[in-house]
């Protein structure tokens, strides 16, 4: 069995707050990591208990001083100075899956999200499921799919997200994924 931590991979590190409104300064550990600082990215931030938990990035601001890169962040968890001082010092991580991705693999952008509605998802942990819906979330778009399971069907909500979504074959009718299983855990 793998430890919860073993998901995750530390990227930067929250520096100092940033103004009144909870802005933080993120410090990558390298120029690879940087490509995970964007708007609407899901990272991770371990608070001084050691409870590690997800926070959406709002915004992201980008300055560059001397060569250097100085990002500013805003996260969804952390909503007034105070907090991102409790914040300093500790680190921000990624799902490793999503770090092991190639960049942009799901749907090309000119394609309409809503055509997968009645596509077949083939998953990995070999299961079967029919995309039903699409949702719009300010974070990212859910994917509804009904599954099958050895005794009844299914319902789930899947973030459109590359950790979960590997690609969409719009000849084929299909979505493939990863990992659905977890969601059937829920």
């Amino acid at each position: 069995m793998h430890h919860a931590d073993d998901r995750f991979i530390e990227i930067a590190r929250i520096g100092k707050a940033h103004g009144l409104e909870g802005v933080v300064r993120i410090l990558p550990e390298s120029g690879s990591s940087a490509k995970f600082i964007e708007k609407n990215q899901v990272l991770y931030l371990r608070n001084r208990r050691g409870d590690l938990f997800p926070s959406r990035i709002e915004s992201v601001r980008v300055e560059s001083k001397r060569k250097k890169h100085l990002f500013f962040v805003k996260f969804d968890r952390i909503t007034d100075r105070t907090q991102a001082e409790e914040f300093q010092d500790t680190p921000v991580s990624v799902d490793r899956l999503v770090a092991k991705m190639p960049e942009k693999k799901i749907a090309d952008k000119r394609e309409d999200p809503r055509e997968i509605i009645g596509f077949d998802v083939e998953d990995s942990s070999g299961f079967h499921a029919v995309v039903t819906e699409i949702l719009e979330n300010p974070a990212q778009l859910l994917i509804e799919m009904e599954v099958q399971t050895e005794s009844e069907v299914t319902s789930i909500l899947v973030p459109w997200v590359d950790a979960y979504v590997l690609s969409v074959d719009y000849k084929k009718g299909q979505v493939v994924c990863q990992d659905l299983d977890l969601f059937l855990e829920l």
